[in-house]
């Protein structure tokens, strides 16, 4: 018979089982987002658009990667691409259509090196 000390250590219990998942998105954190917005509900967002190619971080930080994968979602879902991260956009990120992959702009995206004009024309830059 397992002791009170066995059940919290694990021991002679059956695992437990893990919680369901929630079905769709988390509920939407009541702000909308643009460019150089930083708030940690925005982790979620972005964390969420890593399953559709991008290598985000979750920095919870709106900068250009961000503002671009929104643009894309938007594009990708039929919104008018206004480059705002509100309701619509956090939906589409779990329930809509996945940005296609070449849209992704990331680090190691194909979109992420483009070549610089001038004297210096043949070095790459990112």
């Amino acid at each position: 018979m397992a002791t009170p000390r066995d059940s919290i250590l694990g021991l002679g219990t059956s695992p437990a089982t893990p919680p369901p998942t929630p079905a769709g998105p988390p509920a939407w954190p009541g702000k909308v987002w643009t460019y150089g917005d930083c708030d940690p509900a925005l982790k979620k967002w972005q964390l969420q658009m890593n399953r559709h190619g991008y290598g985000f971080q979750g920095t919870g930080c709106c900068l250009e990667t961000p503002r671009l994968a929104v643009l894309d979602l938007q594009r990708a879902n039929g919104s008018t691409p206004s480059g705002k991260l509100g309701p619509r956009t956090w939906r589409a990120a779990w329930d809509g259509t996945a940005p296609t992959r070449g849209g992704c702009r990331t680090p190691n995206g194909p979109r992420a090196r483009r070549r610089a004009r001038g004297p210096f024309a043949s070095r790459v830059v990112s």
